[in-house]
């Protein structure tokens, strides 16, 4: 039987891959819109516009590609530092710790898009609490050792 608090933590766990994939979906998304977009705008033009130069070519001041681009790259770089921290604390220090201090990082990781796209300092507001948050999980687990 898997306790109340590590059964949290698997929540914040799956919380988190749901986000992943929101940010994917969010990324593909942008790159669709932008060839749809750009699609119509040459259609007068009778230039044929590929896909692949849309997703894969990143146009000069392009500011919700770019969003959408390191939204999904950033989440990817803290992935292992969080869920490493994350799962360290429930097993070794405190599930109910672990849980709770999981659920502030997936929330303020969660309007990283927003934050990024409008810069300094509300990108603040997201990466500093998920910074924190890692810390204090891994201050936890080397506390409980």
């Amino acid at each position: 039987m898997v306790s109340s608090g590590i059964k949290s933590v698997i929540h914040v766990t799956i919380a988190y891959i749901i986000l992943y994939y929101v940010f994917l979906y969010t990324q593909s998304f942008i790159v669709w819109f932008r060839y749809f977009k750009a699609k119509a705008t040459n259609k007068d033009k009778g230039k044929p516009v590929k896909f692949n130069a849309i997703k894969y070519d990143k146009l000069q001041g392009d500011k919700l590609s770019l969003t959408g681009d390191r939204t999904v790259g950033n989440l990817m770089e803290q992935a292992i530092p969080f869920l490493t921290s994350l799962w360290l604390c429930a097993t070794y220090g405190s599930p109910e710790y672990a849980s709770k201090v999981g659920w502030i990082y997936v929330i303020t990781r969660s309007y990283y898009p927003l934050a990024f796209y409008y810069g300094l300092p509300y990108l603040l507001f997201s990466t500093i609490p998920g910074y924190l948050c890692v810390t204090a999980l891994l201050y936890n687990v080397i506390s409980s050792i």
